[in-house]
């Protein structure tokens, strides 16, 4: 079974809340982050960069260096999961939200839609209400935990 990767992007936000992290909305009424099943051959940091190209349009090549490895995880079949995270500039944000349904090879088949999810104090208990696909949860809760703003006097009220 090949590897899987995903990417958490995410940019400090707009205007008074503190994050904005782009999260694919699915069919099945989930949230996840943009990535997929590694083909062979190809590494699961590979396998990132062409799935954000072929769901979002949206090229990683110039923020390669800045790509980071994450969190591994294990999906419910065994799957072995690599997540990265790039913190991207505002501006990028805005494009790839502006650009993403056009550019993008797989988004209607894939994605539902894609969203620059607000996280800050009063949204953050909220939205992990929600449902969300394979460990996409967990790596948001490590995120969450990991960031420069500690959000988990929130998560418990």
């Amino acid at each position: 079974m090949n590897k899987a990767g995903f990417i958490l992007m995410y940019c400090e936000g707009f205007s008074t809340e503190r994050l904005r992290v782009l999260m694919s909305s699915r069919w099945n009424g989930g949230y996840g982050f943009i990535g997929g099943v590694a083909n062979d051959g190809e590494s699961s940091f590979e396998a990132v960069i062409r799935e954000v190209k072929e769901e979002i349009g949206y090229d990683l090549t110039p923020y390669k260096d800045k790509i980071k490895p994450f969190i591994s995880t294990k999906s419910a079949k065994g799957q072995e999961i690599d997540s990265f995270i790039l913190k991207l500039p505002q501006n990028e944000v805005r494009y790839i939200m502006g650009t993403w349904f056009e550019k993008g090879k797989h988004s209607e088949e894939e994605m539902q839609g894609l969203c620059a999810v607000v996280i800050d104090e009063k949204t953050i208990s909220r939205f992990l209400t929600n449902n969300f696909a394979g460990t996409t949860k967990v790596e948001l809760m490590h995120f969450l935990n990991k960031n420069e703003v500690n959000y988990t006097q929130f998560l418990l009220s």
